[in-house]
């Protein structure tokens, strides 16, 4: 459901064109074009078999290179349209910025206007306004990390305030980093750098594959995360980015 609690009519695929035998990038590595001219064949054999036959209509896509012209996606956008697929998700590259962390040992992003971090943020939520989709409504966006609920779920005491989140490094790290783009998105006055992005949902992705299920307080703990996930610092939650 979307912010309200009106119902959220999205059918959706993940999208990702991918040859056989290549290899997926590593997390620090730039994003591959996969939605422009170089893999411009096979959206043209699966877009209409996505829209048409598994009646999708909404895609989600991964991260695409920021440093390109503003306009490198329009033909893709296009053959989304005349699919019949009218809906998109895309996600921003956070996971090279998670790496980056790691990598240097830092404890906090490097957030100023002229970071790498904050640059491609900037030319993300540039490369997703409205007049370059073509006629494709984005109505969400995501980032292409998340959270493993098996690591973090263990964590999780009778309520918000009894946790131990804040002693995992991971969940921390990330959260800064979920913050940095809040305060980019709306923030106010002249921290928002992506003002496209303000009017839509973000959706923040959790790993649930490894949640040992069968366990009789995983349940319970998962709706205990989620709930003190949605809720502000102000109001005891863990998190700025719903504030």
């Amino acid at each position: 459901e979307a912010g309200g609690g009106a119902a959220w009519p999205i059918e959706g695929v993940r999208y990702v064109p991918h040859l056989v035998g290549e290899p997926y990038p590593h997390p620090e590595s730039k994003p591959l074009a996969y939605y422009t001219e170089t893999y411009a064949s096979l959206h043209k054999r699966d877009l209409p078999i996505i829209g048409q036959y598994v009646a999708a209509n909404t895609l989600s896509l991964r991260p695409w290179p920021v440093d390109g012209s503003r306009d490198q996606h329009s033909e893709f956008f296009r053959e989304m349209s005349s699919a019949g697929i009218c809906k998109v998700i895309p996600s921003f590259h956070l996971s090279k910025f998670y790496a980056d962390m790691l990598l240097e040992g830092l404890t906090q992003p490097r957030t100023d206007p002229s970071s790498a971090f904050a640059v491609d943020f900037q030319r993300f939520g540039a490369s997703v306004q409205a007049e370059l989709l073509g006629g494709v409504s984005m109505v969400a966006w995501t980032v292409d990390i998340s959270l493993d609920l098996h690591e973090l779920l263990p964590l999780v005491g009778a309520d918000c305030e009894m946790t131990k989140m804040s002693e995992d490094e991971s969940f921390q790290r990330y959260m800064k980093l979920l913050s940095a783009v809040q305060r980019w998105v709306g923030g106010g006055g002249s921290s928002v750098v992506a003002p496209a992005l303000a009017s839509v949902p973000l959706l923040v992705p959790l790993d649930l594959s490894r949640v040992p299920w069968t366990e009789p307080q995983a349940q319970r703990k998962l709706n205990i995360f989620l709930k003190c996930m949605s809720k502000s610092y102000m109001d005891g939650g863990w998190s700025s980015i719903f504030e």
